[in-house]
Formats: structure tokens, C-alpha cells, sequence
């Protein structure tokens, strides 16, 4: 084995474990939302600000990393994923111990930030190493990363949950907006004393154990940042040969005004993806537990470990199966699947308990081939590895902005009609496809007859 493919190797490694880290960070606030409610003394609609500020530092990240990347010629890629991956750790293992609300919604929006800005720089690194032809099973395996964090989050949290609820240090609760409540704190336990003729409060340092998920998430990307500050400088862009010659991206991306309804439509389909993907990951364990059929904290997090084990599979089965099906095809059957639960759990979800666990499993198998293939997608129509790499990151920011803060609300109303929200959806996505097929079409007829008619005004010169 040559040494270049030795490198790609440990980059592949190395980039999987940052990824296993994002997927940790993106998925801690899916089982421990109520705990974020009773740290903070808020409720579920004003605890779901923390996506706003992430998505708008999503964004921004996003945006800024195409704005450099497309400024500056020598940018290295590379310079942008251990500084943002060991930042995105620092921001998550600090979150039970902010002081102030305000404090921790800046801290998301860091971490949003870095988080995408990381993810573009890799994304790009990817799309530079592999052609359109063999980047398929790459870029799958790039999102499997994340998929495999989101699996292991539930398994991380449920037993400090567990601890919690038991100890009754943190008795998740379903509280109506506006309700005042009085809850223990997670850094602070006091400590009623009763000698039978008075009664005395006094205050003992304690840690909620739930604080120790959030701790182990952060510290595991920390570690996963490592490696990447050494390709930075040993200089692996050096070591790889790249695509085009270099590490920047974009070197045949087309005018904007010949791909705009290209990448409109992109945008909207990844807003979409993100309005399924987000918001259920976010509050399916939430709605579980709070909906009146009877899930307890435990089943509630296991619920979500369904979710996750389907999404994880769907994404390691896809970097087998994207080699022999069209990303067409693939993205074609998943919206079938997706409907098809969502529509079942809408009408049987509130009464039967079984109808959650499956519908669970078949969305996370569907949810995860939508934004990796959607990638691919686009790359066989027009290259999208230089500043158009941003709508990714931006239309995801831009949805979770709107549709998870919106879910916190419609949750304060009934619990489960955040599952409508989410059925819709599905809906949309499905439509938003279609317009992405025609206009897909619409572009490839156009360049093949701009090609042949310059081949025929060649052949005139001669």
C-alpha cells in the first residue's frame, strides 16, 4: 500500500471520529431536553431558543467558510477542523455549568458555528479527494460518522437519567408554558433540615449526574480534534493529490445564474431534511414521555435509541448500496418509506404504543439517506464543492431557526402534534424532489446542447 493511501486512510479515520463527535453534540439535547427545562427553570418553548442560536451559527459558519474559501485562494481547509472541532467539545462540556440562560444560548451559538464551518471544510476535502464518480460511498461514510454518534448520545444519557429521576434530583416534568415551578438545582442541592420545631436550608455542592453526559460528549470531541491540528501541520494537502490540482474547491463551478433554480430548490430540500431530521431527533423522547400512553424515562430513551440504531444502519447500509443504485433512486424510495411511517403514526401513533416503535425505526432507516445522497445528488449535476458548498449548512441553520423553536411552541399545546408538524414534512420534501428532478433535467439538456453546438462551431473553423 502506497503511502498516499495511507494518508487517505487516517484522514478517513480521523474525520469519522470529529463526525461521531457532531453527532454526539447534535444529539445530547434529543434525551436531556427536560433536564435543559429544569437547569435553566424554563419551559420547552423557551429552552428550544438554543436552536435558534445554534442554526443562526450554523449559518453564519456556513457562510463565512464559503466567503473565505472563495476570497482567499491559499485558505487551507485543513486549518479549519481542529481549531472548530476542539472548540465545538469545550462549548458542549460547559453547558451544565453556565451561570445564565443568556450564557448558554451564546454558547450555542458558537458551538453552531463551528460546527458547520467544520463541516464544510471536510466536506470540501472530500469532494477534492474523490470525482463525482467515486465520491458516493465516501461522502456516505462521511455522514455515517455522525449517524454512529447519534446512536451512542441515548446510550450515554439514559443511565445518568435514570440516576437522576430515581434519586429525584430530576424528575422530568411536562409543564404548560407559564406555569411557575420550583425545581432543584442541578449544581446546587438544598438541603432541608428538621429538628421537629424548625425547620433549616442549607446549600451543598452537587452535581446533577446528567451533567456528566454533556461533560463526556464535549470531552470526546476535544480528543477527536487532535489529530487534524497534525495534518495541519505536516501539511496533508501536500500528501494527496486532489482533485483539479489543489485543496480549494469550486474550480468548475458554474455562473449562478446558470444553476440558481438548482440550488434554490437544493436549499429548500435541505431545509426540509432538516425540519424531519432535527425535529424528531430533538423531541421524540420528549413527546414520548409526555404523551398519555404510558412511556416511562427509560422506554422513552430507548425510543430514541431506535431512532438513532435505524438512522445509524440506514447510513452504513448506504455506503455499501450507493455504489450499485442512482442517488435518484435511492433518495426516491426513501420518500416513500418516510411518508408511508409518518402517515401511519399521525392516525395510530396517540392510541397505540407499537405504531411509535415501528414508525421510529422505519423514519431514522429513511431520514438518514436523504442529506449525504442529496450531496451526491447535486454533485452529478453541477459541481458544488467550492462556494455553493455553503447551502448545505445555511438551509439546515435556516430551518432549525424556524421549525424546532415552532415545534417548541406547538409541544406546549399537545405534545404530539409535534408529529404533524413533522408529517407535513415529509409532504413537502417529497414535492420539493420533484422540482429538483425537472430542473436537474432542464440543466443537463442545456449543457449537452451548449456543448454540441461548440463542438459544431469548431468543427466549422477547421
Amino acid at each position: 500500500m502506497d503511502a498516499e493511501k495511507l494518508w487517505k486512510i487516517f484522514f478517513v479515520i480521523s474525520v469519522t471520529l470529529v463526525r461521531i463527535g457532531q453527532g454526539m453534540y447534535l444529539s445530547i439535547a434529543g434525551p436531556t431536553l427536560l433536564y435543559l427545562t429544569e437547569l435553566y427553570s424554563v419551559d420547552v418553548s423557551r429552552v428550544s431558543l438554543m436552536f435558534t442560536l445554534r442554526s443562526l451559527g450554523m449559518m453564519i459558519g456556513a457562510a463565512a467558510y464559503s466567503f473565505i474559501i472563495y476570497k482567499f485562494k491559499n485558505f487551507n481547509p485543513l486549518s479549519a477542523i481542529g481549531p472548530g472541532s476542539l472548540l465545538l467539545g469545550l462549548m458542549t462540556s460547559l453547558t451544565p455549568w453556565y451561570n445564565t440562560f443568556a450564557g448558554f444560548l451564546a454558547s450555542n451559538f458558537v458551538s453552531g458555528f463551528m460546527f458547520s464551518y467544520t463541516d464544510a471544510a471536510m466536506q470540501t476535502l472530500y469532494l477534492r479527494i474523490w470525482d463525482e464518480d467515486s465520491v458516493g460511498p465516501f461522502i456516505q461514510s462521511f455522514h455515517f460518522g455522525i449517524s454512529f454518534g447519534g446512536l451512542v448520545t441515548p446510550l450515554i444519557a439514559t443511565p445518568f437519567l435514570e440516576a437522576a429521576n430515581q434519586a429525584g434530583d430530576s424528575d422530568p416534568g411536562c409543564v404548560p408554558s407559564g406555569i411557575e415551578t420550583t425545581i432543584i438545582s442541578p449544581t446546587v442541592l438544598t438541603e432541608l433540615y428538621s429538628n421537629g420545631t424548625t425547620t433549616a436550608a442549607y446549600e451543598t455542592e452537587y452535581v446533577n449526574p446528567v451533567a456528566w453526559s454533556y461533560l463526556i460528549v464535549g470531552v470526546f470531541s476535544v480528543i477527536a480534534s487532535l489529530p487534524h491540528f497534525y495534518f495541519w501541520v505536516v501539511g496533508l494537502v501536500g500528501r494527496i493529490q486532489m482533485k483539479g490540482g489543489d485543496s480549494q474547491g469550486g474550480l468548475n463551478e458554474e455562473p449562478i445564474k446558470d444553476v440558481w433554480p438548482i440550488i434554490v430548490l437544493l436549499g429548500a430540500f435541505y431545509f426540509l431534511n432538516d425540519a424531519l431530521e432535527a425535529t424528531y431527533a430533538n423531541y421524540i423522547y420528549a413527546v414520548a414521555y409526555c404523551m398519555d400512553i404510558g412511556f416511562t424515562v427509560t422506554q422513552a430513551g430507548r425510543l430514541n435509541f431506535v431512532f438513532w440504531a435505524g438512522y445509524t444502519i440506514s447510513r452504513l447500509a448506504a455506503i455499501v448500496y450507493s455504489n450499485y443504485f442512482k442517488p435518484r433512486t435511492i433518495i426516491t424510495y426513501g420518500i416513500l418509506l418516510i411518508v408511508a411511517a409518518m402517515v401511519v403514526m399521525s392516525i395510530f401513533g396517540q392510541y397505540i404504543p407499537l405504531v411509535i416503535w415501528i414508525s421510529t425505526l422505519f423514519f431514522g432507516l429513511s431520514v438518514a439517506i436523504f442529506y449525504p445522497t442529496g450531496v451526491t445528488w447535486a454533485s452529478r449535476v453541477t459541481d458544488i464543492s467550492g462556494k455553493y458548498m455553503f447551502v448545505f449548512m445555511f438551509s439546515a441553520g435556516l430551518d432549525s431557526m424556524v421549525t424546532l423553536p415552532a415545534a417548541g411552541v406547538i409541544f406546549e399545546i399537545s405534545p404530539f402534534y409535534v408529529m404533524y408538524l413533522v408529517t407535513a414534512a415529509t409532504i413537502g420534501i417529497g414535492i420539493v424532489f420533484i422540482g429538483m428532478e425537472i430542473a436537474a433535467k432542464r440543466h443537463i439538456d442545456k449543457k449537452l446542447l451548449t456543448s454540441e453546438r461548440d463542438q459544431f462551431k469548431d468543427s466549422t473553423k477547421l
